[in-house]
């Protein structure tokens, strides 16, 4: 899978996430989160301890993405 389908992924389901994950910063690998930490600092060290090759970082808030204002 690519990152940019998990970065659609993430889009797609912010009200989900914001309501499990508001405030903290996520690496998603494949449509799921493999890992959750407070800081992007911490969320990189979790991941070189995992080691993993393709995911991408996104900190989730309740703010919403511009473009969904527009209707």
């Amino acid at each position: 899978m690519s990152t940019l389908e998990d970065l659609k992924w993430v889009r797609e389901n912010n009200i989900e996430l914001v309501k499990k994950y508001d405030k903290k910063w996520v690496a998603i690998k494949d449509k799921n989160i493999i890992e959750v930490a407070k800081s992007l600092n911490e969320l990189k060290e979790k991941m070189k301890k995992r080691k993993e090759e393709e995911y991408i970082f996104e900190y989730i808030n309740s703010t919403l993405f511009p473009s969904w204002d527009r209707g």
